[in-house]
Protein backbone atom coordinates (compact mmCIF):
# COMPACT_ATOMS: atom_id res chain seq x y z
CA UNK A 1 0.00 0.00 0.00
CA UNK A 2 1.25 3.39 -0.26
CA UNK A 3 2.89 5.07 2.23
CA UNK A 4 0.57 7.44 3.15
CA UNK A 5 -1.77 4.85 4.17
CA UNK A 6 -1.07 4.12 7.96
CA UNK A 7 -2.86 0.59 9.53
CA UNK A 8 -4.36 3.36 11.67
CA UNK A 9 -5.55 5.55 8.77
CA UNK A 10 -6.68 2.44 7.56
CA UNK A 11 -8.64 1.48 10.21
CA UNK A 12 -10.35 4.60 10.49
CA UNK A 13 -11.08 4.19 6.81
CA UNK A 14 -12.51 1.11 7.01
CA UNK A 15 -14.77 2.39 10.13
CA UNK A 16 -16.38 5.46 7.74
CA UNK A 17 -17.03 2.93 5.13
CA UNK A 18 -18.68 1.20 7.38
CA UNK A 19 -21.01 3.66 8.62
CA UNK A 20 -21.85 4.95 5.45
CA UNK A 21 -22.93 1.74 3.95
CA UNK A 22 -24.64 -0.18 7.18
CA UNK A 23 -25.11 3.35 9.16
CA UNK A 24 -24.19 4.58 12.51
CA UNK A 25 -23.31 1.12 15.57
CA UNK A 26 -24.76 2.47 19.06
CA UNK A 27 -23.60 0.73 22.64
CA UNK A 28 -26.08 -0.62 24.82
CA UNK A 29 -27.04 3.26 26.21
CA UNK A 30 -27.37 4.51 22.84
CA UNK A 31 -24.02 6.34 22.25
CA UNK A 32 -22.13 6.10 18.57
CA UNK A 33 -19.15 3.17 18.29
CA UNK A 34 -16.68 2.29 16.60
CA UNK A 35 -18.01 -0.69 14.31
CA UNK A 36 -14.81 -2.72 15.80
CA UNK A 37 -12.40 -2.09 18.22
CA UNK A 38 -8.66 -1.34 17.35
CA UNK A 39 -7.50 -4.19 18.78
CA UNK A 40 -9.82 -6.55 16.93
CA UNK A 41 -9.23 -4.84 13.75
CA UNK A 42 -5.03 -4.99 14.59
CA UNK A 43 -5.22 -8.69 15.13
CA UNK A 44 -7.77 -9.64 12.51
CA UNK A 45 -5.01 -7.66 9.74
CA UNK A 46 -2.35 -9.46 11.19
CA UNK A 47 -3.53 -12.83 10.95
CA UNK A 48 -5.49 -12.24 7.39
CA UNK A 49 -3.61 -10.00 5.87
CA UNK A 50 0.22 -10.06 6.90
CA UNK A 51 1.36 -10.59 3.25
CA UNK A 52 -0.25 -7.11 2.41
CA UNK A 53 2.82 -4.22 3.79
CA UNK A 54 2.93 -0.23 3.72
CA UNK A 55 5.74 1.12 1.52
CA UNK A 56 8.17 3.38 3.35
CA UNK A 57 8.88 7.14 2.57
CA UNK A 58 11.81 6.87 0.41
CA UNK A 59 13.30 9.60 -1.63
CA UNK A 60 15.83 10.50 -4.67
CA UNK A 61 13.71 7.70 -7.16
CA UNK A 62 14.69 7.98 -10.51
CA UNK A 63 12.97 11.24 -12.47
CA UNK A 64 11.83 9.11 -15.27
CA UNK A 65 10.54 6.56 -13.11
CA UNK A 66 8.14 8.73 -11.57
CA UNK A 67 7.02 11.08 -14.83
CA UNK A 68 6.17 7.78 -16.84
CA UNK A 69 3.88 5.80 -13.94
CA UNK A 70 2.27 9.14 -13.57
CA UNK A 71 1.47 9.10 -16.89
CA UNK A 72 0.04 5.90 -16.86
CA UNK A 73 -2.31 6.87 -13.57
CA UNK A 74 -3.69 9.63 -14.99
CA UNK A 75 -3.12 9.34 -18.83
CA UNK A 76 -6.19 9.82 -20.76
CA UNK A 77 -4.55 8.46 -24.16
CA UNK A 78 -5.66 5.57 -26.14
CA UNK A 79 -4.56 1.62 -25.23
CA UNK A 80 -2.26 2.17 -27.30
CA UNK A 81 -0.36 4.92 -26.11
CA UNK A 82 -0.47 3.69 -22.82
CA UNK A 83 1.36 0.64 -24.14
CA UNK A 84 4.22 2.68 -26.09
CA UNK A 85 4.34 4.18 -22.60
CA UNK A 86 4.86 0.99 -20.42
CA UNK A 87 7.27 -0.59 -23.04
CA UNK A 88 9.72 2.86 -22.64
CA UNK A 89 9.56 2.44 -19.13
CA UNK A 90 9.59 -1.84 -18.76
CA UNK A 91 12.79 -1.34 -21.05
CA UNK A 92 14.05 1.73 -18.76
CA UNK A 93 13.24 -0.83 -15.79
CA UNK A 94 15.41 -3.90 -17.57
CA UNK A 95 18.64 -1.73 -18.48
CA UNK A 96 18.98 -0.46 -14.61
CA UNK A 97 18.72 -4.00 -13.31
CA UNK A 98 21.29 -5.35 -15.70
CA UNK A 99 23.55 -3.07 -14.76
CA UNK A 100 22.80 -3.38 -10.90
CA UNK A 101 23.41 -7.43 -11.54
CA UNK A 102 26.65 -6.27 -13.76
CA UNK A 103 27.87 -4.10 -10.70
CA UNK A 104 27.07 -6.95 -8.40
CA UNK A 105 29.18 -9.20 -10.32
CA UNK A 106 31.76 -6.87 -10.34
CA UNK A 107 31.92 -6.56 -6.87
CA UNK A 108 31.97 -10.38 -6.47
CA UNK A 109 34.88 -10.98 -8.88
CA UNK A 110 37.43 -9.20 -6.79
CA UNK A 111 37.70 -11.76 -4.28
CA UNK A 112 38.40 -14.21 -6.65
CA UNK A 113 40.66 -12.58 -9.10
CA UNK A 114 43.37 -10.69 -7.67
CA UNK A 115 44.59 -8.76 -11.33
CA UNK A 116 41.77 -6.74 -11.19
CA UNK A 117 40.89 -4.10 -8.65
CA UNK A 118 37.02 -2.29 -8.53
CA UNK A 119 35.84 0.82 -7.18
CA UNK A 120 33.64 3.68 -6.89
CA UNK A 121 33.86 7.02 -6.56
CA UNK A 122 31.55 9.56 -5.83
CA UNK A 123 31.17 13.50 -3.69
CA UNK A 124 28.89 13.66 -0.93
CA UNK A 125 26.72 16.56 0.42
CA UNK A 126 29.44 19.26 2.23
CA UNK A 127 29.42 18.99 5.91
CA UNK A 128 28.79 22.52 7.58
CA UNK A 129 30.75 23.09 10.64
CA UNK A 130 31.19 24.24 13.57
CA UNK A 131 28.28 21.60 14.11
CA UNK A 132 26.89 21.61 17.62
CA UNK A 133 24.47 19.45 19.53
CA UNK A 134 23.31 22.77 21.02
CA UNK A 135 22.53 24.51 18.27
CA UNK A 136 21.98 28.63 18.50
CA UNK A 137 19.52 29.30 15.77
CA UNK A 138 21.03 32.36 14.55
CA UNK A 139 22.92 29.59 12.63
CA UNK A 140 20.48 29.23 10.38
CA UNK A 141 21.08 32.70 9.15
CA UNK A 142 24.44 32.15 8.29
CA UNK A 143 27.09 30.05 6.25
CA UNK A 144 29.13 28.01 7.84
CA UNK A 145 32.59 26.85 6.84
CA UNK A 146 32.00 24.43 4.54
CA UNK A 147 33.89 20.56 3.75
CA UNK A 148 33.71 18.70 0.78
CA UNK A 149 33.92 15.06 1.20
CA UNK A 150 34.70 13.17 -1.86
CA UNK A 151 34.80 8.85 -1.36
CA UNK A 152 36.96 6.45 -3.49
CA UNK A 153 35.38 2.83 -2.40
CA UNK A 154 37.62 -0.32 -2.75
CA UNK A 155 34.88 -3.09 -3.43
CA UNK A 156 36.73 -5.42 -2.57
CA UNK A 157 34.87 -7.13 0.63
CA UNK A 158 36.88 -7.65 4.02
CA UNK A 159 35.35 -8.69 7.50
CA UNK A 160 34.61 -4.91 7.44
CA UNK A 161 32.89 -4.63 4.41
CA UNK A 162 34.38 -2.33 1.44
CA UNK A 163 37.06 0.20 2.43
CA UNK A 164 36.38 3.93 1.70
CA UNK A 165 38.70 6.83 1.71
CA UNK A 166 37.09 10.11 2.13
CA UNK A 167 38.82 13.05 0.75
CA UNK A 168 37.76 16.10 3.20
CA UNK A 169 38.69 19.42 1.40
CA UNK A 170 38.23 22.56 4.04
CA UNK A 171 36.45 25.67 2.01
CA UNK A 172 40.33 27.49 2.14
CA UNK A 173 41.72 24.88 0.04
CA UNK A 174 38.98 24.57 -2.57
CA UNK A 175 38.84 24.68 -6.60
CA UNK A 176 35.67 24.57 -8.54
CA UNK A 177 34.04 21.08 -8.49
CA UNK A 178 34.98 19.32 -12.14
CA UNK A 179 37.31 17.13 -13.90
CA UNK A 180 40.53 18.66 -12.15
CA UNK A 181 38.89 17.94 -8.79
CA UNK A 182 37.93 14.20 -9.56
CA UNK A 183 40.65 13.79 -11.29
CA UNK A 184 43.09 14.61 -8.67
CA UNK A 185 41.92 12.03 -6.26
CA UNK A 186 41.59 9.49 -8.64
CA UNK A 187 45.16 10.08 -9.68
CA UNK A 188 46.40 10.01 -5.49
CA UNK A 189 43.88 6.76 -5.00
CA UNK A 190 45.56 4.88 -7.71
CA UNK A 191 48.91 5.90 -6.95
CA UNK A 192 48.70 4.97 -4.05
CA UNK A 193 46.27 2.23 -3.66
CA UNK A 194 46.74 0.10 -6.43
CA UNK A 195 49.46 -1.83 -7.77
CA UNK A 196 50.81 -1.32 -11.40
CA UNK A 197 49.49 -3.66 -13.84
CA UNK A 198 46.26 -4.11 -12.04
CA UNK A 199 43.05 -4.40 -14.32
CA UNK A 200 41.00 -1.30 -12.95
CA UNK A 201 37.01 -1.26 -13.09
CA UNK A 202 35.49 1.85 -12.31
CA UNK A 203 32.09 2.79 -11.53
CA UNK A 204 30.80 6.45 -11.07
CA UNK A 205 27.25 8.51 -11.29
CA UNK A 206 26.20 10.21 -15.02
CA UNK A 207 27.24 13.93 -13.57
CA UNK A 208 28.72 15.37 -16.65
CA UNK A 209 30.79 18.36 -14.67
CA UNK A 210 32.03 15.55 -12.56
CA UNK A 211 32.74 12.16 -14.15
CA UNK A 212 30.72 11.79 -17.36
CA UNK A 213 33.17 13.62 -19.73
CA UNK A 214 36.00 13.29 -22.26
CA UNK A 215 38.38 14.51 -19.06
CA UNK A 216 37.94 11.08 -17.24
CA UNK A 217 37.92 8.79 -20.68
CA UNK A 218 41.16 10.75 -21.68
CA UNK A 219 42.92 10.15 -18.09
CA UNK A 220 41.84 6.62 -17.94
CA UNK A 221 43.62 6.31 -21.85
CA UNK A 222 46.70 8.02 -20.68
CA UNK A 223 47.17 5.48 -17.51
CA UNK A 224 46.50 2.70 -20.00
CA UNK A 225 47.91 3.08 -23.35
CA UNK A 226 50.48 6.33 -22.79
CA UNK A 227 52.10 5.77 -18.85
CA UNK A 228 51.15 1.90 -18.89
CA UNK A 229 50.44 1.75 -15.04
CA UNK A 230 47.19 -0.32 -15.45
CA UNK A 231 46.84 -3.03 -17.78
CA UNK A 232 43.30 -1.67 -18.62
CA UNK A 233 40.72 0.30 -17.17
CA UNK A 234 36.91 -0.30 -18.10
CA UNK A 235 34.41 2.48 -16.64
CA UNK A 236 30.86 2.15 -15.56
CA UNK A 237 28.04 4.34 -15.52
CA UNK A 238 24.63 3.08 -14.22
CA UNK A 239 21.30 3.84 -15.07
CA UNK A 240 20.30 7.60 -14.33
CA UNK A 241 17.92 7.47 -11.41
CA UNK A 242 19.70 4.08 -10.13
CA UNK A 243 22.68 5.32 -8.95
CA UNK A 244 22.75 3.59 -5.34
CA UNK A 245 25.90 2.46 -4.79
CA UNK A 246 28.77 1.80 -1.79
CA UNK A 247 29.65 5.02 -1.55
CA UNK A 248 26.20 6.14 -0.27
CA UNK A 249 26.49 3.50 2.12
CA UNK A 250 29.72 4.83 4.03
CA UNK A 251 28.40 8.97 3.78
CA UNK A 252 25.00 7.60 5.17
CA UNK A 253 27.58 6.35 8.30
CA UNK A 254 29.71 8.97 8.46
CA UNK A 255 26.77 11.78 8.44
CA UNK A 256 25.41 9.48 11.19
CA UNK A 257 28.14 9.82 13.22
CA UNK A 258 28.57 13.78 12.63
CA UNK A 259 25.07 14.52 13.77
CA UNK A 260 25.43 12.84 16.84
CA UNK A 261 28.77 14.68 17.83
CA UNK A 262 29.85 18.84 18.21
CA UNK A 263 32.55 19.20 15.70
CA UNK A 264 33.61 22.24 16.17
CA UNK A 265 36.15 22.36 12.84
CA UNK A 266 37.91 20.03 10.29
CA UNK A 267 40.42 18.75 13.54
CA UNK A 268 37.50 16.97 14.90
CA UNK A 269 37.22 14.75 11.78
CA UNK A 270 40.32 13.35 11.64
CA UNK A 271 42.62 10.74 13.42
CA UNK A 272 41.88 7.91 14.81
CA UNK A 273 39.55 9.05 17.15
CA UNK A 274 37.97 11.50 14.87
CA UNK A 275 34.52 11.25 13.69
CA UNK A 276 34.78 9.79 10.03
CA UNK A 277 36.93 7.14 11.44
CA UNK A 278 34.92 6.34 14.15
CA UNK A 279 31.58 6.54 12.52
CA UNK A 280 32.96 3.00 10.75
CA UNK A 281 36.20 0.76 10.75
CA UNK A 282 36.07 0.55 6.95
CA UNK A 283 35.66 4.63 6.74
CA UNK A 284 39.13 6.18 6.44
CA UNK A 285 40.60 9.53 5.91
CA UNK A 286 42.82 12.19 4.27
CA UNK A 287 42.68 16.27 4.37
CA UNK A 288 43.51 18.16 1.60
CA UNK A 289 45.99 19.58 4.58
CA UNK A 290 46.65 18.10 7.99
CA UNK A 291 45.63 21.30 10.22
CA UNK A 292 47.92 19.50 13.25
CA UNK A 293 51.08 18.89 11.28
CA UNK A 294 50.43 21.52 8.08
CA UNK A 295 51.26 18.34 5.63
CA UNK A 296 49.45 18.97 2.39
CA UNK A 297 48.78 15.27 1.16
CA UNK A 298 48.08 15.97 -2.60
CA UNK A 299 48.00 19.04 -5.10
CA UNK A 300 45.34 19.97 -7.53
CA UNK A 301 46.47 19.97 -11.00
CA UNK A 302 44.80 21.10 -14.16
CA UNK A 303 44.13 17.70 -15.73
CA UNK A 304 41.46 19.50 -17.69
CA UNK A 305 44.10 21.39 -19.91
CA UNK A 306 46.46 18.76 -20.00
CA UNK A 307 43.95 15.80 -21.35
CA UNK A 308 42.17 18.18 -24.05
CA UNK A 309 45.50 18.62 -25.69
CA UNK A 310 46.02 15.23 -26.08
CA UNK A 311 42.29 13.40 -26.76
CA UNK A 312 39.58 14.69 -28.35
CA UNK A 313 35.78 15.33 -27.56
CA UNK A 314 33.19 12.12 -27.09
CA UNK A 315 29.82 13.03 -29.09
CA UNK A 316 27.01 11.15 -27.82
CA UNK A 317 29.21 10.88 -24.66
CA UNK A 318 25.79 11.26 -22.95
CA UNK A 319 24.31 7.75 -24.26
CA UNK A 320 27.54 5.76 -23.29
CA UNK A 321 26.97 3.75 -19.81
CA UNK A 322 30.20 1.37 -20.56
CA UNK A 323 33.81 1.59 -21.93
CA UNK A 324 36.88 -0.16 -21.84
CA UNK A 325 40.02 0.60 -22.76
CA UNK A 326 43.21 -1.56 -23.60
CA UNK A 327 46.82 -0.99 -24.19
CA UNK A 328 46.55 -2.55 -27.39
CA UNK A 329 45.74 0.18 -30.49
CA UNK A 330 44.53 3.58 -30.83
CA UNK A 331 40.81 2.98 -29.67
CA UNK A 332 38.57 2.50 -27.28
CA UNK A 333 35.74 0.76 -27.04
CA UNK A 334 31.93 2.15 -26.05
CA UNK A 335 28.82 1.16 -25.50
CA UNK A 336 25.43 2.81 -24.66
CA UNK A 337 24.35 -0.83 -22.43
CA UNK A 338 26.03 -3.28 -20.66
CA UNK A 339 23.70 -5.47 -22.91
CA UNK A 340 24.40 -4.36 -26.18
CA UNK A 341 27.63 -4.31 -28.43
CA UNK A 342 31.06 -2.49 -28.12
CA UNK A 343 31.64 0.00 -30.71
CA UNK A 344 35.26 1.14 -31.24
CA UNK A 345 35.98 4.92 -30.61
CA UNK A 346 39.19 6.79 -31.72
CA UNK A 347 40.07 8.92 -28.84
CA UNK A 348 43.14 10.62 -29.83
CA UNK A 349 44.16 14.00 -31.20
CA UNK A 350 45.31 14.12 -34.57
CA UNK A 351 48.49 15.89 -33.45
CA UNK A 352 48.35 13.91 -30.18
CA UNK A 353 52.44 14.00 -29.12
CA UNK A 354 53.21 10.87 -27.07
CA UNK A 355 55.26 12.60 -23.87
CA UNK A 356 54.51 10.57 -21.06
CA UNK A 357 56.89 12.34 -18.84
CA UNK A 358 54.93 15.70 -19.16
CA UNK A 359 53.25 16.40 -15.88
CA UNK A 360 50.03 18.60 -15.69
CA UNK A 361 50.63 22.12 -14.16
CA UNK A 362 50.08 22.35 -10.44
CA UNK A 363 46.55 24.49 -9.36
CA UNK A 364 46.69 26.60 -5.93
CA UNK A 365 43.59 27.21 -4.36
CA UNK A 366 42.80 31.11 -3.62
CA UNK A 367 42.00 30.55 -0.25
CA UNK A 368 39.57 32.63 1.63
CA UNK A 369 38.79 35.89 0.95
CA UNK A 370 38.82 38.58 3.83
CA UNK A 371 35.48 39.34 3.34
CA UNK A 372 34.42 35.68 3.90
CA UNK A 373 36.94 35.44 6.98
CA UNK A 374 35.27 38.21 8.92
CA UNK A 375 31.77 36.41 8.23
CA UNK A 376 33.35 33.22 9.72
CA UNK A 377 34.72 35.19 12.80
CA UNK A 378 31.14 35.15 13.92
CA UNK A 379 31.34 30.99 15.05
CA UNK A 380 34.81 31.27 16.57
CA UNK A 381 32.64 32.73 20.31
CA UNK A 382 31.19 28.96 19.73
CA UNK A 383 34.03 26.68 19.50
CA UNK A 384 37.04 25.62 22.04
CA UNK A 385 40.05 28.15 21.76
CA UNK A 386 42.30 25.30 19.75
CA UNK A 387 39.98 25.23 17.02
CA UNK A 388 38.92 29.01 16.07
CA UNK A 389 41.85 29.33 13.88
CA UNK A 390 40.80 26.18 12.04
CA UNK A 391 37.30 27.98 11.84
CA UNK A 392 38.00 31.33 10.01
CA UNK A 393 41.15 31.76 8.59
CA UNK A 394 43.13 30.09 5.97
CA UNK A 395 45.73 27.55 7.90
Amino acid sequence: MPSVFTLNKLFKSFCESYRETNGPVLDKKGKEKSPISWGKFHDYWSKQYSCIKVLKKKTDFCEYCCKEQEKLKNSSSNEEEREIIQANLDMHLKEAKDARAAYTDHRRITALEDGKIVISMDYAECLMIPQLQNTPSTFYFKTRRKIDIFGISNERETENGSIQLNFLIDECFKIKKGPNTVITMLDYYIHNYIQEGKHLILYADNCPAHNKNQFLIGYLTFMVKIKKFLASAELYFLIVGHTKFTPDSHFGTLKKEFKKNNCFSIKDLLGKNGIVESSAVNNKVIPYKDPESGLQNFQWRNWKNFLEKRFRNCPGISSWHVIKIHQDGSTIQVSPSINKPLEDFTIFNKDFINDSLEEPEVLIPEGLSLQREMELQYFEQFVEDNHKKYVSTTY
